[in-house]
This record gives C-alpha cells, structure tokens and sequence, in this order.
C-alpha cells in the first residue's frame, strides 16, 4: 500500500488491523518514492514495467511500475524513484 502511494489511507491506529507491524517496518525501511507521470503526447509508445525515469536532463532517475491509457488515450503511469 505504501509503495503505491496509499500509505496515508491506511489507519494503523484500527484494533482489528493485524497487519500493523509489518506495514509499520516496511513504511520505515522503504527507500523509494512513489510517482506519478503522464504523457502529453498521444500515440506515443506505453511505457513499461521497468523502463527507465528520466528527468528533464535525461539521468535515469527511477523506474516505470505501471502504465495504463485513460478513456482519452492520454498514458498516464506511475514509478519509483
């Protein structure tokens, strides 16, 4: 959940949450950042699990975990940086 960017959403303070400590661990240990991208551009082609991030300069700065086209065809996609 937290590497999907829901972290907030999750209410740990909850009796009946038995997963608590294990999320608690991995929220703290988790090194990467979620974020989120969107191509402009239409008809270009859909990124892919692990294609690289890059920032304006072209450094690789994370990588691809998923990408869909919404109902107007626009990519929109998310990663790990």
């Amino acid at each position: 959940m937290g590497e999907a960017g829901f972290g907030a959403y999750v209410k740990t303070s909850k009796p009946w949450f038995i997963g608590r400590e294990a999320f608690v661990a991995r929220e703290q240990a988790r090194q990467g950042v979620v974020c989120r991208f969107q191509f402009p551009e239409k008809g270009v082609r859909m990124a892919h699990n692990s294609d690289p991030l890059l920032d304006k300069r072209g450094k690789v700065i994370g990588w691809v975990t998923s990408c869909a086209a919404d109902q107007s065809g626009t990519l929109t996609g998310a990663g790990l940086y």
